[in-house]
């Protein structure tokens, strides 16, 4: 996060509405509609969602890379 956005978005109460802040993005108007406090969390619970959103991304592409592959080789008539 930018540190201008950051800085806005941080200085915010809840249903708040920022004044246009300007970043290297461009503008925006920020409104803050509910606060999550951080959380400290333990290893294995992080290992866990960072390992099952590695082999939901691994399938997706294994997937996609067969639809490609099998794409090429057959010819495919998609029925809507």
């Amino acid at each position: 996060m930018v540190k201008e956005f950051e800085d806005a978005a941080f200085s915010m109460q809840v249903g708040e509405i920022s004044e246009p802040v300007k970043t290297q993005f461009g503008y925006h108007i920020i409104k803050l509609t509910e606060h999550i406090p951080a959380r400290n969390s333990e290893f294995e619970e992080v290992y866990q969602e960072v390992k099952e959103g590695f082999f939901v991304e691994k399938q997706e592409k294994v997937y996609m890379d067969k639809k490609a592959e099998l794409t090429d080789k057959y010819e495919v008539y998609i029925m809507e």
